[in-house]
């Protein structure tokens, strides 16, 4: 008896299949087209702003928490996008640090103690992004913007047992032009969802009114903090 060949596929026929058929390997290529992230992180400030010693402008500043959310739309090619962006900053104040130049100032005269909280900022901005080319699902994105910050300098007084009080300044708020440069390396789990770790670099120039001074007097404070967030990405 004369055995019957096995039914196949045609080579041609099998390599249509394939090309219409077949689903994309990579999840950026369904990426939508907006986007709403969410980050915690650290604050941890920088130049004058960080400084522990009776300098012109030192903040005295300590590493803090920062929040963030930020809404986002990409173009028609998904590698230029635009952002809206808000976010909260708490520095603590380096207590600990600011008592002891009271003490190498005074000396052995009376004893110090030092009462103070910490910075808070309120920022809500707008601004400008860029997508590289995803490797493995994995991209960076980089990211300029500006926009305003609500910033508020802790209560603050010294008081020596010998002098007295020495210093007090009461807590004050100001709304303030900001700017911020950021990168953010950010990978897609799947066609929703994704994760990123953001470095973002921020800068303002917010003025006080010290009201307990013998006059009254206005200082400026040059606070300039990095912010090291990880959050999570959802795509619409």
């Amino acid at each position: 008896m004369k055995k019957q060949a096995p039914n196949t596929i045609p080579p041609l026929l099998l390599l249509a299949l394939v090309f219409f058929c077949a689903s994309p390997v990579s999840a950026q290529e369904t990426i939508n087209r907006n986007a709403l992230s969410f980050s915690a992180g650290t604050a941890v400030p920088f130049d004058e702003f960080a400084y522990s010693r009776f300098t012109y402008r030192a903040g005295f500043a300590q590493p803090g928490v920062n929040l963030d959310a930020k809404i986002i739309h990409y173009g028609k090619r998904k590698i230029f996008g635009i952002y809206a962006d808000a976010g909260y900053a708490y520095l603590f104040f380096n207590e600990k640090r600011y008592l002891a130049e009271y003490e190498r100032i005074f000396e052995d005269e009376g004893t110090t103690s030092v009462t103070t909280g910490g910075y808070h900022f309120l920022k809500a901005e707008a601004g400008f992004l860029i997508r590289t080319i995803a490797i493995r699902d994995t991209r960076i994105i980089l990211q300029t913007g500006v926009g305003y910050t609500l910033c508020r300098h802790p209560y603050l007084s010294a008081v020596n047992s010998y002098w007295g009080v020495v210093n007090t300044v009461n807590s004050d708020l100001d709304l303030q032009l900001t700017g911020t440069a950021g990168v953010r390396v950010e990978h897609t789990l799947d066609e929703y969802t994704g994760i990123h770790l953001s470095y973002q670099v921020f800068a303002c120039k917010p003025s006080f009114m010290d009201r307990e001074s013998y006059r009254a007097v206005t200082f400026y404070l040059p606070v300039r903090i990095q912010n090291i967030n990880f959050g999570l990405t959802r795509y619409f």
